[in-house]
C-alpha cells in the first residue's frame, strides 16, 4: 500500500520536504480490537512534527474512514462502519492507504459531516474535554448556570475553539476567549465567545480558567474514557451543538503533506488542516459556496435595540473558500442604521437571498434581510461586497 512518510535514509532531525510516498505492506491487527480502516481524511497538527522528529516514519493521528475488517475482539464497529478516531502515537500514522487502530480510540462519524470535517475534530475535543473537566466544570449544564470560563485561543487555536463550544453550548457557560491577534479574535468570535478579550492579563469575574491547551496537537486518545467522549462529541456534532474546526483541505498527495506540515510548524495554521482523498461528499462539501464567497459574520442581524451592549461584537470577518483569514472589520452599524449584528455564528449558505444561514435559537431573524432592498442596505451599510447569490 502507498504512505506518505521519511524513507530510512531521511536526515535528522528531518524537515517536511523530506517526506516521500512510500510503498508498505498492509497493516494487519496485532491487537485484538484492532480496526483496519480505509483512510479518507487526516488532519494535521504539532503533532505530526513531534513524532517526525522524534523518529516515526509515518504519522496522523486524527483520522476519519471507512472500516474494512474487524479483529474478532472487537464489538462495537464492523466492516463498512464510517469512523473518526484519534490514532495511537506509539504505532505507525494514518497517512497512509490502510490503516490499524484499537476500536476503543473510535467513534461512528457523525452522519452530515464530511470526511474531512470529521478528521478535524478527535484530538482536540478529547483534550477540550479533558481540560474543562480538570478545571472542575460541571458535566450538567444546572450546575454551571450563571458561571464563565475564561479560554486562552494560542497556538492554531483548535482545542480553544473545541473548548469554548463545549462550555457554551453543551455545558451553559459563559465564554471569554482570549485571543491575541485579529485572525484568533476572528476565529474565536466565529465559533460563539460571549466576550474576546486581547489576553488573560487582568481578566475577572470568571469561575475556570483554561490555559495552554495547544500543546502537541490535544489529547492522546485512548481508553474507554476516550471513546465515550468521542462518541458523545459525535452526537453533538450530529445535532450541531458543535460545529468542525476544519478550516483548510488539501489534496492526498505528498506534496500537499509537505506544504501543510510547513504551515503547522510555522504557525500559519489556524484551527485545523486536513488532508483529504476524493470522495464525492468530500468533494461537493469543498467547493466553495456561489453565494457569499465563504463569509463567516460575527453576529446574527437582528433588529436595532435587541440589548446587546457589547461594542467588540461589531465585527466581520471573511474568509476565502479553504477558510483562510482574508478581510477583517470593525464598525457601528448602530449609528448608520436600522440594523445591528449581535449573537455569534453565521456560516456561509445558498438557501436565502443575503446568502447567509443563522445558527441559534433567533433563526427568524432571517426575515430582517429577505429582500432585495434590505439585502443592499446591509450590504451598503457594511461596507462588504458578496457575490450576489442564486435567486431563491
Amino acid at each position: 500500500m502507498q504512505a506518505f512518510g521519511l524513507p530510512p535514509a531521511a536526515p535528522l532531525p528531518p524537515a517536511a520536504a523530506a517526506l516521500e510516498a512510500l510503498e508498505l505492506p498492509p497493516p494487519s491487527p496485532t491487537h485484538p480490537r484492532d480496526l483496519v480502516v480505509r483512510v479518507l481524511a487526516v488532519s494535521l497538527s504539532p503533532l505530526d512534527l513531534s513524532r517526525l522528529h522524534a523518529g516515526a516514519s509515518v504519522s496522523g493521528y486524527d483520522a476519519a474512514g471507512i472500516v474494512l475488517s474487524a479483529a474478532d475482539g472487537a464489538a462495537r464497529l464492523r466492516p463498512g462502519d464510517e469512523v473518526f478516531y484519534a490514532a495511537d502515537p506509539a504505532r505507525q500514522g494514518a497517512l497512509a492507504e490502510l490503516h490499524a487502530v484499537d476500536e476503543s480510540r473510535c467513534a461512528r462519524k457523525p452522519e452530515g459531516l464530511t470526511f474531512a470535517e470529521a478528521a478535524s475534530m478527535p484530538r482536540a475535543a478529547l483534550a477540550a474535554w479533558a481540560a474543562l473537566a480538570a478545571a472542575g466544570v460541571a458535566a450538567e449544564p444546572a450546575a454551571n448556570a450563571g458561571k464563565a470560563v475564561l479560554v486562552e485561543m494560542e497556538g492554531a487555536c483548535a482545542v480553544g475553539a473545541v473548548a469554548l463550544q463545549l462550555a457554551k453550548r453543551v455545558l451553559g457557560l459563559t465564554v471569554v476567549a482570549a485571543a491575541a491577534g485579529e485572525a484568533a479574535a476572528a476565529f474565536a468570535a466565529s465559533f460563539g465567545a460571549d466576550h474576546v478579550v486581547p489576553s488573560c492579563d487582568g481578566v475577572g469575574g470568571v469561575d475556570f480558567t483554561l490555559r495552554h491547551l495547544e500543546a502537541e496537537g490535544g489529547g492522546d486518545g485512548g481508553g474507554e474514557e476516550a471513546h465515550e467522549v468521542l462518541c458523545r462529541v459525535g452526537g453533538w456534532l450530529q445535532r450541531r451543538e458543535l460545529r468542525p474546526i476544519l478550516t483548510a483541505r488539501r489534496p492526498w498527495s505528498v506534496g500537499a503533506l509537505r506544504e501543510a506540515l510547513r504551515a503547522v510548524e510555522a504557525g500559519e495554521v489556524v484551527g485545523r488542516l486536513v488532508l483529504a482523498r476524493g470522495t464525492p461528499r468530500d468533494d461537493e462539501a469543498a467547493a466553495p459556496p456561489r453565494s457569499v464567497s465563504a463569509a463567516v459574520v460575527e453576529g446574527f442581524l437582528t433588529k436595532r435595540g435587541s440589548g446587546f451592549p457589547y461594542s467588540w461584537r461589531r465585527r466581520l470577518v471573511r474568509f476565502d473558500s479553504e477558510s483562510r483569514l482574508l478581510e477583517y472589520f470593525s464598525y457601528d452599524l448602530e449609528k448608520k442604521g436600522e440594523l445591528t449584528l449581535t449573537g455569534s455564528g453565521v456560516r456561509a449558505a445558498e438557501n436565502n437571498p443575503l446568502g447567509l444561514i443563522f445558527e441559534g435559537t433567533e433563526r427568524e431573524m432571517l426575515a430582517v434581510a429577505s429582500t432585495e432592498e434590505e439585502r443592499e442596505k446591509w450590504l451598503k451599510l457594511a461596507a462588504v461586497k458578496f457575490a450576489r447569490g442564486p435567486a431563491s
